[in-house]
């Protein structure tokens, strides 16, 4: 157990690094995903946590493989791999990196190649002509739009080729008659992501079903010997990863496709999210008996690391936390606004709980945590200097974006 009083001092906020947790999710994606049924190669998506202590763990993990979706997240890769133009495709069963950014700035694309980067995803004809004029070693993966409506956060409406016959055949014969006039691209597979925060196993099970079908336009209308099946990312903590392996692996063995083609997969937030818990100070508890409103304003906000907010559409419980005892004391659920008038919000107010508010420490009223109900007992607890706010398993999304506008520093890490 960390000593959390000793780390945080007055105004600031401090993240709290297991190392433990990390190398369990690694066991647990080996359990479920690298096992006699299948082989699902893990790409980290780097741009769920790029900092290099979260790498270089993951690497010691056994992970080896990335996904980049810019120059800057391959440069961090680089430090550890070492990567070159001479040692990162002479085997193509073994890409260190799949650059999986569908709409690429050419600078990168030019970039990615010093660091023997040749794998690419790309989702339309335009980008497939920027990479054949760039890389004369491209290998592509073709993004496809699939079923997204069970996640959080879905992706096909930004990024993706709609898996139509007639979409694909337009793609595919462009992709043809450039590799006719100068033989430079190589058509190596199909990827997809079913969104971040996936709630639902089939559409993992869908989006294989697509991913065949361009494989057999490609394999036997055009020849190609594409040998990659990405099965993206959405993998979380909250939907259990075995059921998702399980779907898999029946899917693969009833179509007949385990061992035709490599499975790789791009998880992000199933690895990290629980290596590490947020630890914000209390600024100010203002109480309105009268309203019977609180509003306490707290360290860390939608600006800093608790970005995720706002861009991850994420509702995060808080936790009384008592430094000197180095113990949680109490779990306040944060309210869905959604179901505001619920009958569990009922119940809270029937109950006799308090309204509260939780506010970042910037002037933007944009700054807001969450929404909350307390007992009236925790609302004097938390004027006590000793008594902070805990977030559990914020390691993914978090760290990665944020700023310091107004002035506040976004939290110190401890390992």
């Amino acid at each position: 157990m960390k000593d959390i009083k000793r780390h945080i001092t007055r105004g600031s906020s401090i993240f709290i690094y297991c190392k433990k947790r990390l190398q369990e999710k690694i066991t647990e994606w080996n359990k479920y995903f690298r096992n006699g049924e299948i082989d699902v190669v893990p790409y980290y998506a780097m741009k769920c946590n790029p900092k290099e202590f979260i790498i270089r763990d993951l690497i010691e993990g056994g992970i080896r493989n990335f996904d980049c979706a810019s120059i800057n997240e391959i440069k961090i890769v680089n430090k550890f791999l070492n990567l070159t133009n001479n040692n990162n495709n002479n085997n193509k069963e073994e890409d260190k990196i799949i650059f999986a950014q569908p709409c690429k700035e050419v600078g990168h694309i030019q970039k990615s190649m010093t660091f023997g980067v040749n794998l690419y995803t790309f989702d339309c004809v335009e980008e497939l002509e920027k990479i054949n004029k760039y890389n004369s070693k491209a290998r592509v993966v073709l993004r496809l739009a699939v079923d997204d409506s069970n996640s959080i956060c879905q992706f096909s409406k930004k990024y993706g080729i709609k898996p139509e016959k007639d979409n694909i055949d337009r793609i595919l014969g462009e992709m043809s008659k450039m590799k006719k006039k100068n033989n430079k691209i190589d058509f190596a597979g199909v990827s997809f992501h079913v969104g971040s925060g996936c709630l639902s196993a089939y559409q993992y099970v869908n989006a294989i079903k697509d991913c065949y079908n361009v494989l057999e336009i490609a394999e036997k209308k055009y020849k190609y010997k594409p040998k990659i099946i990405d099965i993206g990312g959405g993998f979380n903590n909250t939907y259990p990863i075995q059921e998702i392996s399980e779907k898999v692996i029946e899917t693969v063995n009833k179509m007949n496709i385990r061992d035709k083609y490599r499975y790789i997969a791009e998880p992000g937030r199933y690895l990290v999210e629980n290596c590490a818990d947020l630890y914000t100070k209390i600024n100010t508890v203002k109480y309105d008996r009268i309203n019977r409103l609180c509003n306490i304003y707290i360290t860390n906000g939608t600006y800093q690391d608790l970005n995720c907010v706002i861009y991850d559409h994420i509702k995060p419980d808080i936790i009384l936390y008592d430094m000197n005892k180095n113990i949680e004391l109490h779990t306040i659920k944060c309210i869905n606004k959604q179901e505001n008038e619920n009958n569990e919000n009922k119940e809270n107010k029937k109950n006799n709980k308090i309204k509260m508010n939780v506010w970042g420490p910037t002037c933007d009223s944009m700054d807001k945590v969450g929404e909350y109900y307390i007992e009236e007992e925790y609302i004097e607890m938390m004027k006590d200097e000793n008594i902070i706010i805990k977030f559990k398993n914020m390691g993914a999304y978090t760290m990665a974006a944020g700023c310091s506008f107004n002035g506040y520093d976004k939290a110190r890490i401890v390992l």
